[in-house]
């Protein structure tokens, strides 16, 4: 018997939705849709001129997400695996600049700059902070794009990821400070001098306290030290301005975020879910039919996993940016990963 979802967003972390999506429960994806939507049409429509463009070319890359998860057994392979939203963005951003070099005058302006300048992706930018991302353990990619980037709250962040509301700002300062961690790394691996390593090392002990007065005399005569420190405890600032662009290439200056939050979530089902629907014989649910539970199998597979989280994160609350949260969730059972979209 087949899973009936309720008509709006919210019910099932994207995971536990694209898990049901590959074991053949295709009315999933509708729950994906709703959620996403907005979203994806608000970076669309920053593509091309007009919303009916928009919204096929956002239809359009919601179709290629639910061909990959009736088809791939996961998406582990995927670079934004653990993160949907960014794996749609990724889609529409490609099938945009395929839509606009068949229709030369459907781009927009800035879409269009882009596009004649090569469709590349900025090189003058801190380029290790793609590679800093590529290391984190996706839960935290996930984490970090939707609170930062999408600057989305914490009832969302919460849907999205399965985090319960009460611990996601410190699942978000726990993905940041192991983000810190990884380009401190990066950083420390090129100074050659051994009093600059421990210098740098013993700032970002102390943040974000007052550091000791060796600490400050050094990066007081010190401009790398000064400079890599500098860059660190404003790595949020960057990761706000940079990410988006490293991991995307383009990127919306202007009007992404408000046309998100105007765009209503849609009511019926996109033509290529109601047609795969049909096909499988999917009899929509009667809308006073009451909710019910989904996946139980799956949430007595992951329940461990979030409660280890939960703790891991209240015991690290109070720890340096220096410490291994971010370890313990590195270090989940596989079935939670191949879980994950």
């Amino acid at each position: 018997m087949k899973s009936v979802f309720r008509a709006t967003p919210g019910e099932e972390p994207d995971s536990e939705l694209a898990w049901a999506v590959r074991e053949g429960r295709t009315a999933a994806f509708r729950v994906l849709y709703m959620r996403h939507y907005p979203a994806v049409y608000a970076y669309t429509s920053r593509c091309v001129r007009t919303s009916l463009d928009a919204h096929q070319i956002a239809n359009d890359a919601f179709s290629e997400l639910l061909h990959r998860m009736r088809t791939e057994a996961n998406s582990s392979g995927h670079r934004f695996a653990g993160c949907l939203r960014l794996q749609l963005l990724d889609s529409a951003r490609a099938i945009a600049v395929n839509w606009c070099a068949r229709e030369v005058a459907s781009a927009s302006p800035n879409f269009r700059k882009w596009i004649n300048s090569g469709a590349s992706w900025p090189m003058e930018e801190d380029g290790q902070l793609a590679l800093v991302w590529d290391s984190l353990p996706r839960e935290m990619r996930c984490v970090l794009w939707h609170t930062m980037p999408e600057q989305e709250g914490i009832p969302f962040v919460s849907e999205v990821t399965g985090i319960p509301r009460a611990l996601v700002d410190s699942a978000h300062t726990a993905a940041l400070n192991r983000f810190r961690q990884l380009r401190a790394d990066l950083y420390l691996e090129r100074l050659q001098r051994r009093d600059c390593r421990n210098a740098v090392e013993q700032l970002l002990a102390h943040y974000p306290g007052f550091p000791d007065s060796g600490c400050l005399e050094h990066a007081g005569i010190c401009a790398e030290c000064k400079a890599i420190y500098k860059n660190l405890i404003h790595l949020d600032a960057r990761l706000m301005a940079q990410m988006p662009r490293q991991l995307l290439g383009w990127w919306p200056t202007d009007g992404y975020l408000s046309i998100k939050a105007a765009t209503p979530i849609p009511l019926t089902d996109p033509p290529f879910l109601d047609l795969t629907l049909q096909r499988e014989g999917f009899t929509p649910p009667s809308h006073s039919a009451p909710p019910t539970r989904r996946f139980l199998s799956l949430k007595a597979k992951t329940g461990t996993v979030i409660i280890c989280f939960a703790i891991a994160l209240t015991l690290g609350r109070n720890e340096s940016p220096i410490s291994d949260i971010g370890r313990a969730v590195a270090s989940w059972p596989d079935v939670v990963f191949r879980a994950l979209p």
